[in-house]
């Protein structure tokens, strides 16, 4: 039996009619976006068509010594692990047409449970590509203020070691210096200096600076401070050593005064100045500032 050439163009033209009918719109295969809001256990279902993949997105990066995976079967449905990337790949394995097919997928991660039901779908219009999951201006609020004390609180664990091995490198270096120091024996510069401050009920407060000792690069005044009150403690403000004094202009040298803040009742307390600075044998001055008034020697 013969057809016509008509007819068996009509046919094969009919044909191609359906087949670009049964083809769908740019519009339905293009990947789209479905945004999800994190919760502390977040659910939701994901239609998927064969043999298309889904990216579940997430807010942070999935750490692998951090992070679960548990999927309830792999006969339609794998996946890939985010090793460190925000993103976890999900696609068919494989498929012999078990529509409405369903397997459960569960990550854990950063405090947050994701249980997603993976489901075998024939509409393509349920079929979204990317999964984004959001926080919500709240929650990332608290994640940037929790950021920001854990990087304080890294900064002050931080600094607390490096001023442990400041301290620790200092003491070790003084343990050197004293061990360096003892092998000798220090220059003596006489100074024997006496001042006195008279105050208006009689009592006297009087300054002896007895010598300066010369060890290496340090130079150590030794002094003598006395409190002649029989009633009254004396209380030391403040230890002044320098160059000038007196009618000369005074230029205050830096170092470390070595005393008790509170010498008692007709008492005497010693006193010591280290620096590293240079201290002359004449031209000095030693002032002490007390609770009851200034004293100065000069040298």
């Amino acid at each position: 039996m013969t057809f016509p050439n008509r007819f068996i163009a009509g046919v094969l033209m009919g044909t191609a009619v359906s087949a670009q009918a049964a083809i769908p719109p740019d519009e339905l295969v293009m990947p789209c976006e479905r945004h999800v809001q994190v919760e502390d256990i977040t659910r939701l279902v994901v239609p998927m068509v064969p043999f298309r993949g889904v990216n579940l997105i997430f807010p942070f990066e999935l750490n692998d010594s951090t992070t679960s995976y548990a999927i309830s079967s792999n006969l339609v449905w794998d996946f890939k692990e985010a090793n460190g990337s925000r993103m976890v790949p999900v696609y068919f394995s494989s498929f012999e047409g078990q529509w409405g097919e369903l397997t459960d997928l569960t990550i854990a991660a950063e405090n947050h449970i994701f249980s997603i039901t993976l489901k075998a779908d024939k509409d393509i219009r349920n079929h979204c590509t990317n999964i984004v999951f959001d926080f919500s201006e709240e929650q990332l609020k608290a994640i940037q203020e929790g950021e920001k004390k854990e990087h304080l609180a890294r900064l002050d664990e931080e600094f607390e070691k490096r001023l442990k091995q400041l301290d620790d490198d200092a003491a070790e270096k003084a343990l050197e210096l004293v061990g360096a120091l003892a092998k000798g024996s220090p220059s003596v510069s006489g100074i024997h200096e006496y001042n006195g401050l008279t105050l208006s009920n009689g009592d006297e407060i009087e300054l002896y600076v007895e010598e300066i000792q010369g060890w290496g690069e340090f130079s150590v005044i030794k002094a003598e401070i006395t409190n002649d009150s029989e009633v009254s403690p004396l209380y030391i403000r403040k230890v002044q050593v320098g160059l000038g004094g007196g009618d000369q202009r005074k230029q205050p040298i830096s170092g470390h005064a070595d005393m008790e803040a509170k010498i008692k009742e007709d008492a005497e307390g010693e006193l010591t100045f280290t620096t590293t600075e240079n201290v002359p044998e004449t031209g000095g001055y030693m002032e002490i500032e007390t609770d009851r008034g200034t004293v100065e020697v000069v040298w």
